[in-house]
C-alpha cells in the first residue's frame, strides 16, 4: 500500500480492520478472477480477554418471488461458497498490540450439488422490482469473541465487497472449410443491450437474471 493510498478501513469498538487500498471510483472494496481476500486487524481499546478472532468469506444466492405457487418459496437464500481462517482459538496468549493478517482466496470455480461439474463463480449482481428479484452478494466477517463478567460477547464487523470478474476475447480455432489465407480476427467485447420499450418487465427481468447468473464466455468475432 502507498502511502498516498487511502485503505478500507472498518472501526467496531475493540477492531480496526482493514481491507487494502481504495481504489479511485471504488464504492467498496472489488475483487477480480483469482484474487484473494488481504486484510489486517489490529485490537483498538483496553485490553479484553478474548477467546477467538476469525475471518469468514462468504457468497449469497438470494431471490424473491411475488407468486411463488402451491409449492414454491416465496424468498430463498441459497449459500454459494464458505472460506474461513482462525486467527486465535484461546490456546496460547494474545498478542493485544500485534497485527492480525488474514488471506482468504476467492475460489474461480464452483460446484454445484446435483449438477456434476462445476461453474464459474458468478460476478455480484442485484435486480429487484414489483417483489421480484435476484441478488449475488459477497461479504467479509471479522468475528471477536471476548469474555467480560463471566460472559462471552461476539463482536461482529461485516463488509460488503463486490466480486467483478471479465473476460477477454481469444481467437480460438477455426473450421476447417475456413480458407486461412482469407481469415482475420478482432477482439469484441460483449455488452448489453437495452431492452426496446416493446419488451416487456417480465422479459427483462428474465433476461437479467441470466447475465446475472452466468459468465460471460470469451467472444471473438471471425470475418472471412
Amino acid at each position: 500500500m502507498s502511502p498516498s493510498s487511502t485503505p478500507w478501513s472498518y472501526t467496531t469498538n475493540c477492531m480496526l480492520v482493514s481491507l487494502g487500498s481504495r481504489q479511485p471510483g471504488e464504492l467498496r472494496p472489488c475483487y477480480g478472477r483469482g484474487a484473494s481476500v488481504d486484510g489486517q486487524i489490529k485490537c483498538i481499546g483496553n485490553p479484553v480477554q478474548i477467546k477467538r478472532l476469525s475471518v469468514h468469506v462468504e457468497a449469497t444466492l438470494s431471490t424473491s418471488d411475488p407468486h411463488p405457487g402451491a409449492h414454491g418459496r416465496s424468498q430463498c437464500a441459497t449459500p454459494l461458497f464458505s472460506r474461513s481462517m482462525t486467527l486465535y482459538d484461546g490456546s496460547q496468549g494474545f498478542a493485544w498490540d500485534a497485527v492480525h493478517r488474514f488471506r482468504l482466496p476467492i475460489p474461480d470455480f464452483l460446484e454445484i450439488e446435483g449438477y456434476g461439474h462445476t461453474f464459474p463463480t458468478p460476478p455480484s449482481f442485484s435486480f429487484w422490482d414489483c417483489g421480484a428479484g435476484c441478488d449475488i452478494s459477497y461479504q467479509v466477517t471479522v468475528s471477536m469473541v471476548r469474555k467480560r463478567c463471566g460472559f462471552d460477547y461476539n463482536e461482529s464487523c461485516v463488509v460488503d465487497i463486490l466480486y467483478l470478474p471479465k473476460t477477454r476475447a481469444s481467437k480460438g480455432q477455426y473450421p476447417v472449410w475456413i480458407d486461412s489465407s482469407k481469415k482475420d480476427v478482432s477482439d469484441m467485447t460483449p455488452r448489453f443491450q437495452q431492452a426496446r420499450a416493446s419488451v416487456s418487465r417480465c422479459a427483462l427481468f428474465h433476461h437479467q437474471i441470466q447475465l446475472g447468473t452466468v459468465d460471460l464466455p470469451a467472444l471473438a468475432c471471425r470475418a472471412v
